[in-house]
């Protein structure tokens, strides 16, 4: 009679970890891939409008200064390296993000 249950039990343990991975797995997903294009997008829309605000405002024939700050701070990100090395900040966050979700690892 033992058998049955044990099969049972077995069988119950087995169906919820699976449904612990699949929900695991969805969050993981959600995470890496939908939310930083939900973010850039929102972000993006956001610059863009302001930028469209800005421009409506400003008296016609002068020079944006928001375009030339902007020029000038992509211009030092760039010959500083602020942009790889952000990048790669990013890169080691998330693929410790990705470690420290594995079971048994010893990241943490």
């Amino acid at each position: 009679m033992p058998v049955p249950v044990l099969g049972l039990v077995v069988g119950l343990l087995g169906k919820l970890l699976l449904a612990i991975a699949a929900f695991r797995l969805f969050f993981i997903t959600l995470i890496v891939v939908v939310l930083p294009t939900v973010l850039n997008n929102f972000v993006y829309g956001l610059i863009e409008n302001s930028i469209d605000l800005i421009n409506a405002n400003l008296p016609a024939g002068s020079d944006s200064l928001v375009f030339q700050l902007s020029g000038i701070g992509a211009y030092l990100g760039s010959q500083l390296g602020i942009i790889d090395c952000f990048n790669i900040v990013m890169a080691f966050i998330t693929a410790k993000l990705a470690l420290s979700m594995i079971p048994f690892s010893p990241i943490k």
